[in-house]
């Protein structure tokens, strides 16, 4: 049985807290008659960057939404929860007794219930600090995912034993609790995005005075495109179904990143892939 709704649960929607853990919290786009239409309405979720702006980044979405039929959901997972300072820690997944996935499937679960769409797989993409958390969700829940857009990441997790979390995946295992499941890694879409002048190394973590700083934390390159390049290259060795593409003479910029998401998400649709599970 469906929850009560108003006029304000449809289109843009206000902030709702999560049931499960109320310190965090997500916005959504609804299409309009999402309910009544010949195809069944998906799940796009849209992870934000380091400064929040999850409100902006779904509104980015809201023509595709319609086209689509997608409902788009916006969490927030606000700065200094735990400790003051931190802006980082829902981009490794993990911090303290904090899972930042599990958070983001109680929040899907949430939305099913209240709107009967299936969120058993859902698109996810993530820009900047949100493609951090969007390349690893994809190795720990592949199962839930449709596809994956990580546009314009600081730092990547490659697919390598050389390294531990998070640089690489040498104790995945003991992080995670299971084995990373690289049979569902390998049927999910991903596809990696970063403007070609996207080289300035501002913000990312790339020496010991970085708080979050591990062994390896460089290893991948010294800037966003390098490093993706990398991830790309690592990602294909290990049998992924992954893309690369860098949009040329763009920086550190949403808009063009959500146009070629965009373009990604139709062109899975017109082939039958996004429509898979």
């Amino acid at each position: 049985m469906r929850e009560a709704m108003s006029g304000y649960h449809v289109g843009k929607t206000p902030s709702f807290a999560c049931l499960a853990d109320q310190r965090f919290s997500y916005c959504l786009y609804v299409p309009s008659a999402y309910d009544e239409r010949a195809t069944a309405a998906r799940v796009l979720v849209v992870i934000h960057d380091t400064q929040r702006n999850n409100q902006s980044l779904r509104d980015a979405f809201v023509d595709y939404a319609e086209e689509s039929n997608t409902l788009v959901v916006a969490p927030l997972f606000p700065a200094g929860i735990a400790v003051a300072s931190d802006l980082d820690n829902y981009k490794y997944l993990r911090f303290r007794d904090i899972r930042f996935d599990e958070l983001l499937l109680d929040m899907t679960g949430e939305i099913a219930r209240r709107y009967g769409v299936d969120d058993a797989r859902f698109s996810l993409f993530g820009f900047s600090g949100g493609a951090h958390f969007a390349h690893r969700f994809a190795y720990v829940r592949p199962e839930r995912l449709r596809a994956v857009v990580a546009a314009s990441p600081g730092s990547v997790t490659l697919p390598s034993e050389e390294y531990r979390w998070w640089p690489g995946i040498e104790d995945f295992e003991a992080i995670f609790g299971k084995p990373l499941p690289w049979e569902g890694l390998r049927m999910v879409p991903l596809h990696l995005v970063v403007g070609s002048d996207d080289t300035n190394p501002r913000g990312i973590v790339q020496s010991k005075e970085n708080p979050n700083w591990v062994e390896g934390a460089a290893a991948a390159g010294a800037n966003r495109v390098e490093r993706l390049r990398t991830l790309h290259a690592q990602l294909k060795q290990r049998g992924a179904r992954v893309t690369l593409e860098e949009l040329e003479g763009v920086g550190h910029e949403l808009e063009p990143v959500v146009a070629a998401a965009v373009r990604y998400f139709r062109g899975l649709a017109e082939e039958g892939v996004a429509r898979v599970g």
